[in-house]
């Protein structure tokens, strides 16, 4: 069994799966061949990751494919693939997790292979303006340029 940690992945071609999960989300199957270094010549295993789309984990699917080299733009390029096999790309193994099954045994679940996209952007569900943030700033008081008053800690971040 190969160790939890950080490969350099690339998918290998004729190895691609397209279907859904038992919730009806599209996914797709890519097979990696996994290697400890991006100079490796040899492959330490292969093994299977999986890209969802389903309307919020779409964003992130199409952004690890085009890591792994594609070029398309939407779904209408989504059957255009040929460019991830000769891409390698930041994977990291992660150790097995154990579950409670439908019956109530604890079992071990398997490894998981991750295309690695960085730390990625976030954007704020709900934003306002700058002059209602400096209002409502102003409202709580205090400045920040002076230790807390009151005699509590100042809290843990």
């Amino acid at each position: 069994m190969i160790q939890a940690g950080s490969y350099e992945g690339q998918a290998i071609k004729g190895k691609v799966q397209i279907g859904e999960t038992d919730k009806g989300v599209l996914q797709m199957a890519i097979d990696m061949e996994l290697f400890p270094t991006k100079e490796s010549k040899e492959s330490v295993v292969q093994m299977t990751t999986f890209l969802f789309f389903s309307e919020a984990a779409a964003v992130y699917s199409y952004e690890r494919l085009r890591l792994m080299g594609w070029k398309g733009t939407g779904a209408d390029d989504i059957d255009k693939l040929d460019d991830i096999f000769s891409t390698r790309v930041p994977c990291r193994v992660t150790a097995p997790e154990s579950y409670k099954a439908a019956d109530g045994t604890t079992k071990m679940g398997t490894a998981k292979l991750e295309i690695l996209a960085g730390a990625g952007t976030v954007t704020l569900a709900k934003t306002v303006t700058m002059d209602t943030f400096k209002a409502r700033l102003r409202a709580l008081g205090g400045g920040g340029s002076t230790a807390p008053s009151g005699g509590g800690t100042a809290p843990p971040f």
